[in-house]
């Protein structure tokens, strides 16, 4: 078994065009299998691959009038995870993904 570590960019920005601006999905198991991959599971990371996506939590911090904010993986970002959709990832206008799919020959 293999690693490969696959980066997905969705060029466009919100409203750059009125089709290509769209939210774009692409099924990596299938990408992978037609180049001679079979895909035999995957884990998102950040961006910078240097974690899961699942497990990547942000510092709290206060604002002026002394309101904690913290962000965690909200609902929409979980649901568009890479493992929990077998291998579909959707890009949103301008958002980079990134993945370790581990691969064996076919």
């Amino acid at each position: 078994t293999d690693e490969i570590l696959i980066r997905l960019e969705h060029v466009f920005g919100i409203d750059e065009d009125a089709v290509l601006s769209k939210s774009a999905t692409v099924n990596v198991t299938a990408l992978l299998n037609e180049i001679g991959f079979e895909t035999q599971g995957a884990t998102e990371l950040t961006l910078t691959a240097n974690q899961a996506k699942k497990s990547q939590h942000y510092l709290p911090w206060s604002t002026a009038d002394q309101k904690e904010l913290s962000k965690e993986l909200n609902e929409k970002e979980a649901a568009k995870m890479l493992e929990d959709n077998e291998g579909v990832i959707t890009l949103d206008p301008m958002e980079i993904r990134t993945a370790l799919v581990k691969v064996a020959r076919s």
